[in-house]
């Protein structure tokens, strides 16, 4: 009697492994897949490799400037604009304890010229900006702002290189006074989306 139990414990225990191997081929598998995505922003960013330049000197004439910018932007169309101040002696642009201001103004008929190395102004337009409007901002400075122009690169989906901005002042001036006389200039850069 002991014998056929110790059998029948057997059978069951081969059925049951049995079972449990055939209940795991029968199991499926089951997934699920989600499509993500990411959107890049359009980014530009303007630097200067330096930010002190000296534009020699003058007697009486023009001072001529050009101050190398770098762009880079994730597309290739750049909307550009210049942005200037006179050159006043001292770095002052007002008149301080009564003393007259020593300036060297910018020279409005000459514009703003922007020379990117490997883009152009699209419409075949000139890379002279003409000088339009002007403001005083808090400090005293007279800010002569560009007309807006946009630029086109030959790199392949990108707008990363140096660009080139040549300003002029003038100076009329037999009895202004020796010195330093210095100012700012600025490029402005913006995205043109695409479309």
């Amino acid at each position: 009697m002991k014998a056929k139990w110790i059998l029948l414990g057997c059978v069951l225990a081969v059925a049951c492994l049995g079972g449990s191997v055939l209940a795991a081929e029968v199991q499926t598998k089951n997934s699920a897949t989600a499509h993500v995505f990411v959107n890049v922003d359009p980014t530009i960013a303007v630097g200067i490799p330096e930010p002190h330049v000296s534009l020699g000197s003058v007697g009486v004439g023009m001072v001529t400037g050009t101050i190398t910018f770098r762009v880079d932007a994730n597309t290739e169309k750049v909307k550009m604009q210049v942005e200037a101040t006179n050159l006043c002696k001292g770095d002052q642009p007002k008149p301080i304890n009564g003393l007259p201001l020593y300036e060297i103004p910018i020279d409005v008929p000459s514009g703003a010229y922007v020379d990117p190395n490997s883009a152009g102004p699209l419409g075949g337009l000139s890379k002279k900006l003409a000088w339009q409007s002007q403001n005083v901002d808090t400090a005293g400075w007279k800010w002569r702002t560009s007309e807006e122009r946009t630029f086109d690169s030959s790199q392949n989906g990108h707008f990363s290189q140096e660009v080139d901005v040549t300003v002029q002042w003038d100076q009329k001036d037999n009895e202004l006074p020796m010195g330093e006389y210095s100012g700012f200039v600025k490029l402005v850069a913006q995205i043109v989306m695409p479309g």
